[in-house]
């Protein structure tokens, strides 16, 4: 799915924009990335997502994520829900 058509998405359920959205999803990023070391656990999913050297983008975020779940899911269960 388009990213911008999800934040539309998004924001039409919450009664906001797509800005607010985006902007809403870049702070609380912000917030889990200023916290990155504070576990071990936690340096290494960020380094595992590839965000160990800087604070990814909402979209990039959005876009690993779905990759890693592909991932652990497997491609032909993640077919069948598509």
């Amino acid at each position: 799915m388009n990213f911008q058509k999800i934040l539309k998405q998004v924001a039409t359920e919450k009664n906001t924009t797509p800005e607010d959205v985006y902007r809403e999803m870049q702070i609380a990023l912000a917030d889990a990335y200023s916290h990155k070391d504070d576990t071990q656990e936690s340096q290494a999913l960020w380094k595992e997502m590839g965000f160990d050297k800087r604070c990814p983008s909402p979209e990039q975020f959005i876009k690993k994520s779905a990759q890693k779940l592909r991932g652990d899911l497997g491609m032909s269960i993640w077919r069948r829900r598509s």
